[in-house]
């Protein structure tokens, strides 16, 4: 029982589901992070910088993502507060603009695939506030007009204790994903709301393959996490 409860802390926290750092708890599975075409970079706030902001870790080679943030509050740095260690958080009420480059192969049939890795927390004023996020495809103008942006399949889940004395009761980890056709040069993600967000996991791919669909995907998923519960069971 003991070995079961440790697993299933793990897999709150990332430690089985990806070898990554910090809070990079779901990877893409629809495609490989690092094959050719794709891009991946997280920012964790761990300095309170506003403008032009650099990701921490990031894997790019179509050009440079930033972040410029427009909150109201200012940074607070909450090491060691509420699981999964608080590396720096933005009181937004506000918004965050994040603008990554990518592949420029704009011919049809290539689309591009957005995953999006979101730790937040509403704001002890607003306890039930959520995030709002959007995708806005930017680049070559002639190719913007025709994009269509859709949402397929956000996810919120991993409720852990916060601690802040700004924040709500929970920190929540939501994963959205987006479909984006035909493929622009370049996305702006906005995020805002009356929310705490710690930090941010992007990942894209640029592709003329289809991928399965995300419920499916799911399943999987689900199969996969009682197969290791029955294995640790054992």
């Amino acid at each position: 029982m003991r070995r079961l409860s440790a697993l299933l802390v793990l897999l709150m926290l990332g430690g089985v589901l990806s070898p990554a750092v910090a809070e990079d708890l779901f990877p893409p599975t629809l495609w490989d992070r690092y094959s050719p075409g794709t891009s991946f970079q997280q920012w964790e706030f761990s300095t309170g910088a506003s403008q032009n902001v650099l990701p921490d870790f990031a894997d790019f080679a179509f050009g440079q993502p930033t972040i410029q943030v427009y909150p109201v509050g200012s940074w607070q740095e909450y090491w060691g507060v509420g699981a999964g260690e608080r590396h720096g958080v933005w009181p937004l009420s506000g918004v965050i603009l994040a603008d990554i480059p990518n592949s420029d192969n704009d011919e049809d049939p290539y689309k591009k695939w957005i995953q999006i890795q979101l730790t937040w927390a509403g704001e002890v004023k607003h306890p039930d506030a959520e995030p709002c996020v959007s995708v806005m495809a930017t680049g070559l103008v002639e190719k913007v007009s025709e994009t269509t942006v859709e949402l397929l399949d956000p996810v919120t889940n991993n409720p852990l204790p916060t601690g802040v004395p700004l924040a709500g009761e929970y920190w929540y980890h939501t994963t959205y994903l987006y479909k984006v056709t035909p493929n622009p040069t370049e996305e702006t993600i906005m995020i805002g709301g009356s929310i705490m967000v710690d930090e941010l996991v992007v990942d894209t791919i640029c592709t003329e393959q289809e991928v399965p669909e995300p419920t499916t995907l799911g399943l999987l998923f689900v199969g996969g996490v009682g197969l290791l519960l029955r294995r640790f069971r054992k």
